[in-house]
């Protein structure tokens, strides 16, 4: 006998209808872990509905040995997110991985401004939407913001010419990007560059974005977040990038 299938949460959204049965309450639908189809799947350390201490203790582990010397007190420090990782599993995990990074680096370094950017390719009220939901402006002391491609922009000069961030996310003295693992990324984009993607897609304005989409193809596009991540704009203000680590099974670390 299969167990019960348990479907993910989904976040209620002004965009959206309340979710009516779902395929996994359909009589005769029962669940299958997928180690037993593919044994060598690394072993999670995280599913939804589990013990969030799991990832704070991974990520405070994971940034013990990172130097953080460059930030000063009296620095501010924009922390990077994207809207997608606030998908995986009910998004309590990633936003657990988050809250973890600006306590660390406010405990490391003494910096109290310490600010949260929810990048979003869409609209303003769905970065807004996971901000309540998730209770990220008390988190941060009312400094979490979401941001669009079409808010103002910040030129970025390159090896190519001139591409443009999303000035709210340049506005500190440094930036930390908090990333996901995405298993979206193996069939659009064979995993090139997708440690960096949201330079050219969540941290970009749209008509950069679109030159990532427009003029290049699935893979190829991935060399727009090169150029800009290796920009120098954009090396005089990054410090570090964190990862939540996933795989069809759940979360695997940080």
């Amino acid at each position: 006998m299969l167990k019960k299938a348990s479907p993910s949460y989904i976040r209620k959204s002004i965009y959206g209808p309340e979710p009516g049965q779902r395929a996994a309450e359909l009589p005769g639908i029962g669940c299958l872990e997928l180690r037993s189809l593919f044994p060598d799947i690394p072993k999670e350390i995280f599913t939804e509905g589990g013990d969030l201490s799991v990832i704070r203790k991974a990520t405070k582990e994971s940034l013990r040995n990172v130097n953080m010397d460059i930030i000063l007190p009296k620095d501010k420090v924009n922390i990077l997110s994207s809207q997608y990782g606030y998908q995986i599993m009910g998004g309590e995990d990633y936003t657990e991985m988050i809250k973890t990074i600006k306590d660390v680096v406010e405990e490391r370094t003494g910096c109290k401004n310490i600010r949260l950017r929810v990048t979003t390719g869409f609209r303003i009220r769905e970065p807004n939407e996971i901000i309540r939901h998730y209770k990220l402006d008390e988190y941060f002391n009312g400094n979490a913001l979401g941001v669009r491609p079409i808010d103002r922009g910040v030129p970025i000069e390159t090896e190519i010419g001139t591409l443009y961030g999303v000035a709210q996310v340049y506005d500190s003295d440094w930036i930390i990007h908090a990333h996901h693992g995405e298993l979206r990324e193996l069939d659009m984009h064979r995993m090139i560059n997708r440690a960096i993607k949201p330079f050219s897609m969540s941290y970009a304005r749209m008509e950069t974005r679109a030159v990532a989409h427009m003029n290049f193809g699935p893979r190829s596009s991935n060399f727009i977040a090169r150029v800009i991540f290796e920009s120098a704009f954009v090396q005089s203000k990054f410090t570090f990038g964190w990862f939540l680590l996933t795989s069809p099974q759940g979360v695997i670390g940080v």
